[in-house]
């Protein structure tokens, strides 16, 4: 008699797969386990649902063959309780019952089955229900094990940009950080010798200072939450931050093409990341820009959005850089890109994280030659009358960051309270800040004693004052206590590991060494002041 050729040739060759056959029919098992033998599938058999579940428990087979109606516990139940088993839930199991009308082939699937055979079965009908269920087990078993592999692949490539971003980072760092060293101690030693040099070593001094100041605080934004936010005017901001540019903008002579609605959009937001991020956008349009080119500003209100739109018609970017504009440290100007102008990279990159932390987006289109434009987009607020509109006469632009208004508190009380142990802080504070209501604290122990007897708006708290219990225990826990208290931090280190619960409940943070400027600036944002 001749063999069939889905026969086992030998015994070494490989089976087809692992079927169990459930029936309480001794003679159905023993034809469905000699046809499946037959076309070298490996077969278990068991008489009733029970031995069933322990079989397939300890063997695990790719398929079971499952007969409905069996005493004690029926074909359904198994099949429920093997797919609600996440050891067994992926065995494809295929029901065989005589009840073969829509509402039992229903029941069958809803139970979990994979299939559904009605006796009498063909035997080949069987055996193609078989290999497709197998075909099906062995295609979700290979996508389960690609997926696997591509998140493996994709934490190790995440884990790869991460240690490049840290290395770019790391050597952004240094290298600003060599060259601001390199012009202060040349100076150094040039004043060591000859007095002469001395106002030089003092004027490079502070500028470089200021230098690595703004790039600390550039860093820190990276991580810190955004503070609190309220409804900003678009357009006063993008004037405000123009004004600042104002003298790039009158030596290059650019002209600024202004296409502002009439109805003036505002968003929520922190006005000065707001301003910086279009400051940002301003400050790269001009560097595209040679003399006598052209800059745009758009504003557009959309039902709930408003979009903002920064063009220039410079140099343009091309499609190497436009990958990486984003990207910390990246750029074309300055030692790190090699261009001449100035820059450290920061500026792009800070204002991604800035409009990203205002659930918004920045879309950038450019064509070399032809120029560029940054389009932001932010949540739309509705005007209303709670809102202070701000007029602007004619070409006059306000000087932004000094607000007017009465100083706030009672009219015996200080407003301010700066708890920081630093005397070259205490000293700068209390001659450069005068005319505003302010009591300075050695300790924490000071810090409570005044707020007890006096009346604040507004607490600095540096990270390194003195007292008893952790900085970080003492300031969450006045955060709460004095919840109309506006606490903000200065620190020597920005730590995320170590500060990040207090800027949760800070409303702004000034890494030292900081200008008087920054301290004032930060203080006529968080309350209403005169000028000083």
């Amino acid at each position: 008699m001749a063999k069939n050729k889905n026969t086992l040739e030998n015994p070494s060759e490989l089976s087809e797969g692992r079927v169990l056959v459930v029936d309480d029919n001794a003679d159905i098992i023993t034809l469905t386990k000699r046809i499946l033998e037959r076309h070298n599938y490996d077969v278990l058999t068991a008489n009733n649902g029970v031995s069933a579940l322990d079989i397939v428990r300890r063997e695990l087979p790719d398929i079971v063959l499952l007969d409905v109606m069996m005493p004690e516990l029926d074909g359904l139940e198994v099949c429920r309780r093997l797919k609600d088993d996440p050891e067994t839930r992926k065995i494809m199991v295929l029901l065989i019952t005589g009840r073969g009308s829509v509402d039992h082939r229903v029941e069958g699937l809803e139970a979990g089955a994979d299939d559904y055979i009605t006796k009498p079965f063909h035997l080949m009908e069987l055996l193609a229900r078989v290999r497709s269920a197998l075909r099906i087990k062995r295609l979700t078993e290979e996508i389960e094990e690609q997926n696997q592999r591509l998140l493996e692949a994709q934490k190790e490539r995440l884990q790869a940009e991460k240690m490049a971003t840290i290395g770019l980072l790391a050597t952004g760092i240094a290298h600003e950080f060599n060259n601001i060293m390199s012009g202060m101690s040349g100076f150094a030693q040039l004043a060591k010798s000859d007095d002469s040099f001395k106002d030089h070593l003092v004027k490079v001094t502070l500028t470089q200072c200021e230098r690595a100041t703004r790039i600390t605080n550039s860093l820190s934004t990276f991580y810190k939450p955004s503070f609190v936010k309220k409804p900003v005017s678009v357009q006063k901001t993008l004037e405000d931050a123009l004004y600042l540019v104002a003298k790039d903008v009158k030596q290059k002579v650019v002209e600024v093409v202004r296409n502002f609605q009439d109805d003036d959009p505002h968003v929520l937001a922190q006005e000065a990341e707001l301003q910086e991020v279009f400051l940002n956008m301003l400050i790269n349009a001009l560097h595209a820009l040679g003399t006598g080119g052209t800059l745009t500003l758009t504003t557009e209100r959309k039902p709930k959005c408003v979009r903002v739109l920064i063009s220039d018609n410079g140099c343009g970017i091309s499609a190497e850089v436009m990958d990486h504009i984003f990207d910390p440290f990246f750029t074309t100007k300055g030692a790190l890109g090699g261009g001449g102008a100035s820059g450290s990279g920061l500026g792009l990159s800070l204002s991604y994280n800035i409009v990203n932390s205002h659930q918004g987006r920045i879309e950038v289109e450019s064509e070399l030659g032809k120029g560029t434009t940054f389009t932001i987009t932010l949540p739309a607020v509705e005007t209303g009358s709670a809102l202070t509109e701000t007029r602007i006469e004619g070409d006059a632009v306000p000087r932004p960051g000094v607000s007017t208004g009465s100083p706030p508190g009672k009219a015996d009380d200080p407003a301010i309270l700066i708890g920081d142990a630093d005397v070259s802080v205490q000293e700068m504070v209390q001659r450069y800040l005068d005319g505003w209501k302010i009591v300075v604290c050695n300790s924490w122990e000071e810090v409570d004693s005044e707020l007890e007897k006096n009346s604040f708006s507004v607490a600095v708290l540096d990270t390194e004052l003195a007292g008893e219990g952790n900085f970080e225990e003492r300031f969450l826990a006045l955060s709460h206590e004095r919840p109309d208290l506006r606490l903000i931090l200065t620190s020597q280190h920005f730590s995320l590991a170590t500060l990040k619960s207090c800027l949760d409940r800070s409303f702004n943070h000034l890494l030292k060494p900081y200008a008087v400027e920054n301290l004032a600036s930060v203080l006529s944002s968080e309350v209403e002041i005169g000028s000083f």
